[in-house]
């Protein structure tokens, strides 16, 4: 049994220690679980606020809900009137102005996402294993 979670200890250490880097393309905004690159086209008129950047990213690229890497946190989204959010928002520059920001693709999930997946799979193989054994013993 000490083997068992030896091998697992290990293994959780081994594959916990891997480092990506994300070099950033595009200015860019998340909101509502999308990316949006942002433009450099102004926009006119804005709607109601929709969001506001929450966080920035760090070089691995994990981040939370609303976030951007080229705005500062507290920077407000709009909606844009005659355009659906879903593809378009605009993105507040500074006093009264605005740039579009086009949808992209879907938010990826962050590291701590994977980690939490995998500590939850290793735990439940855990518990099965131990069921096991203590079940071949009382045979």
């Amino acid at each position: 049994m000490r083997k068992i979670a030896l091998c697992f200890m290990c293994i959780w250490f081994i594959g916990g220690g891997t480092v990506s880097a994300i070099s950033w393309e595009y200015p860019f905004v998340v909101w509502d679980g999308g990316v949006y690159q942002v433009t450099e086209e102004p926009v006119e008129e804005v709607g109601e606020p929709i969001g506001e950047v929450e966080s920035k990213p760090d070089d691995q690229g994990d981040y939370r809900g609303n976030a951007s890497n080229a705005y500062d946190i507290g920077t407000t989204y709009y909606s844009i009137p005659a355009a659906d959010p879903n593809e378009e928002i605009a993105v507040a520059v500074e006093n009264d102005e605005y740039v579009k920001a086009v949808y992209e693709n879907e938010a990826p999930k962050g590291a701590s996402f994977y980690i939490a997946a995998l500590f939850i799979g290793i735990t439940v193989i855990t518990l099965l294993i131990v069921l096991y054994l203590r079940r071949l013993k009382k045979k």
